[in-house]
């Protein structure tokens, strides 16, 4: 629903189809084997999900702008782009 939000009545009836006997969780439980798994995927997933380190695009990066464009520039590469006339920090929006 871009855009577009739901009424009070449309998310009370919502709310009221899958409450209590109607969930379709109602009365189950997950076994401990399924939770262990559940966990273990979690904890494998989280630096995907955090983009920390060498997963974050800006790793080793730094914004560099000649005052018109600016891009992130590798660590390795700043010595050229200083050479070209672009200095540390990003171009100003107008």
């Amino acid at each position: 629903m871009c855009g577009k939000k739901h009424s009070e009545e449309t998310k009370q009836k919502m709310s009221d189809s899958r409450s209590n006997e109607k969930h379709p969780m109602y009365g189950k439980h997950h076994s401990a084997d399924l939770k262990q798994k559940m966990s273990t995927a979690k904890i494998n997933n989280l630096p995907k999900q955090c983009g920390s380190g060498e997963l974050n695009p800006m790793h080793n990066r730094v914004w560099y702008t000649n005052g018109i464009n600016s891009k992130p520039i590798k660590q390795d590469e700043i010595e050229y782009y200083e050479s070209i006339g672009y200095h540390k920090g990003r171009a100003s929006k107008v």
